[in-house]
């Protein structure tokens, strides 16, 4: 975990401490010792729920000094706390960089994506070079993000959506990084009839993976496109 050094600021250090106490009240042991799986892992994490970190959130304004703060704790709470209260005016692309080499647990990957990634200008920028990482939660992360761009409107079905299905291989057996792989097809084959067609041409260039446990992806890809009407489906 990287530590960071932050100029003394009375406001956030006073918002910071109080974000500490609300977690702190609101603990759950049982809940966090649930949460040690394999892909969240986490050095520290008190189990509190998701509805109550929004709360949390909620009640204090969007600083990105606070939310880095926050984020280099490297604890579950803070961590997701943070994704809710950037100041994107005031985040920049060597933040989100530092932030990204922080994250390792898929919890905090797709909240990073869906709550920050996805809504930055430079998003795609960002997006690339993770594509070109062979770390799987990288990876899931830039799967993630142009998933919930597509699903927000701030991306169609173009030739960026076509580089990244160049991109995507279903290489990894793992249950996170196969997850966000069918939410970034489902995604596109919502978008656009263009996206469905280079969801198809995806599908028939991967339909040989011969690996069992991720065959059930390209049943629930097949099973988006018959849901949503088409004929097109991949001939398995």
């Amino acid at each position: 975990m990287q530590m960071k050094y932050y100029l003394n600021d009375p406001k956030v250090e006073n918002d910071f401490n109080q974000i500490l106490q609300l977690i702190n009240l609101r603990k759950n042991g049982e809940v966090a010792d649930l949460m040690k799986t394999e892909q969240n892992s986490y050095i520290v994490s008190y189990g509190v729920s998701a509805m109550h970190i929004k709360e949390i959130a909620q009640l204090f304004k969007k600083n990105t000094l606070l939310s880095s703060k926050l984020w280099f704790m490297g604890v579950r709470e803070t961590m997701i706390i943070a994704t809710m209260l950037i100041d994107f005016d005031s985040y920049n692309i060597d933040d989100c960089n530092e932030w990204i080499n922080e994250i390792k647990t898929s919890e905090v990957a797709d909240l990073f994506a869906q709550n920050v990634l996805s809504k930055l200008d430079f998003a795609f920028n960002v997006v690339n070079g993770l594509y070109d990482n062979s770390n799987v939660l990288d990876l899931s992360i830039a799967n993630w993000t142009v998933g919930w761009m597509l699903r927000n409107s701030s991306l169609n079905a173009g030739m960026e959506t076509e580089f990244v299905l160049s991109k995507v291989k279903v290489k990894y057996d793992d249950s996170f990084f196969l997850r966000s792989v069918s939410f970034l097809m489902r995604q596109l084959i919502r978008n656009s009839l263009d996206g469905k067609d280079q969801v198809l041409i995806w599908l028939n260039a991967n339909k040989n993976n011969d690996n069992y446990s991720t065959k059930w992806i390209f049943e629930d890809i097949n099973t988006e496109l018959n849901w949503g009407g088409s004929s097109d489906n991949i001939n398995n």
